[in-house]
């Protein structure tokens, strides 16, 4: 293993806190990012553009739940999900058949899936964890066919008065721990790292061409559709 995933994988502990715990949330958060809005994009502007046996690959996929649903769901979709975190990997259990989880850190990935040879692929609240995605966004360019489409949905910078409505405590009240009230705030710098502006900036500069992005939650968070140009 190199150092660079030990870095990566530090960095995501120290970020997560209590690595199961965090798992079990992500397993409990799942419906509400995977929603029904999501699920028509997917009919909408991604299904109909993929082969009669797509390759899909989900970053960042925690406990691998999405996955394991849309295998499910499409079983002719081969499905592969990246995770470098060691709770997330515990976390995975058993996998349809036509489902597989790589350990890989997407700081810098190196993924083994040859040159225009990916369907789809997603990431979903993963790219606030990254001091730089670009790296990841390369690599997708890589893998991705010609004309493959990319989503992306992550927490964007919003003012700290929005952000604070979807927090379980109360930063003003005086009974606050003072853990309590340094991790709202670590997290609130940590979930604001780029805007979606930033965003846009980014997958442009790495040779993406933006269908549509848009603001959703109160402007807390953000999606993105991006494509890959046809050469």
């Amino acid at each position: 293993m190199s150092e660079k995933i030990k870095q990566t994988q530090s960095m995501l502990a120290k970020h997560h806190g209590d690595g199961g715990e965090f798992a079990q949330l992500m397993e409990a958060s799942y419906a509400s990012r995977f929603n029904e809005q999501f699920w028509r994009m997917w009919e909408r502007d991604i299904m109909p553009l993929l082969p009669p046996q797509p390759v899909v690959v989900d970053l960042g996929t925690g406990p691998a739940t999405f996955i394991k649903h849309l295998v499910v769901k499409y079983p002719a979709i081969k499905a592969y999900g990246v995770e470098c975190a060691p709770y997330m990997l515990q976390a995975v259990g058993q996998l349809p058949a036509n489902a597989e989880v790589i350990e890989a850190d997407l700081q810098d990935p190196q993924l083994p899936f040859t040159d225009n040879s990916v369907d789809a692929a997603i990431a979903s609240v993963v790219v606030h964890e990254m001091h730089q995605p670009i790296r990841m966004f390369r690599e997708m360019r890589r893998v991705l066919k010609p004309g493959a489409r990319f989503y992306i949905y992550d927490w964007v910078r919003a003012p700290l008065q929005n952000y604070l409505r979807f927090m379980d405590n109360n930063p003003f009240d005086e009974s606050l721990s003072l853990e309590s009230l340094e991790d709202m705030f670590v997290h609130f710098i940590e979930h604001n790292r780029f805007s979606l502006d930033d965003l846009v900036f980014m997958i442009k500069n790495t040779g993406f061409q933006v269908i549509n992005s848009a603001l959703q939650n109160q402007g807390q968070h953000a999606s993105l559709l991006v494509e890959k140009p046809h050469q």
